[in-house]
């Protein structure tokens, strides 16, 4: 099982929450008080600089595909200003 849907089961399993969003960009929503958690969550997104590599093309596709389904398209204008525009952002 992985963590994931460890979380999603141990947070859900109270019916007033539940998962939302979009794939690979999935939120937790719930209905009620929050807190906060005591201690570090840490967040392993792989095993290795080699398995992070990896998974980068598995994950545009996923969402590439869910912005065609929502008919999200894009242009040449936003394939050329949006990484800048992003790296600019990151930067400063």
């Amino acid at each position: 099982m992985a963590i994931g849907t460890r979380i999603e089961a141990s947070a859900c399993g109270d019916g007033r929450s539940q998962v939302g969003g979009v794939n690979p960009h999935d939120k937790l929503m719930v209905d009620g008080n929050i807190g906060r958690l005591q201690g570090d969550l840490l967040h392993h997104t792989a095993e290795s600089i080699d398995l992070l590599v990896m998974k980068i093309p598995r994950t545009a596709l996923t969402s590439s595909n869910n912005a065609f389904t929502q008919g999200r398209g894009t242009s040449v204008l936003e394939l050329i200003v949006r990484p800048w525009w992003r790296f600019i952002r990151d930067i400063f």
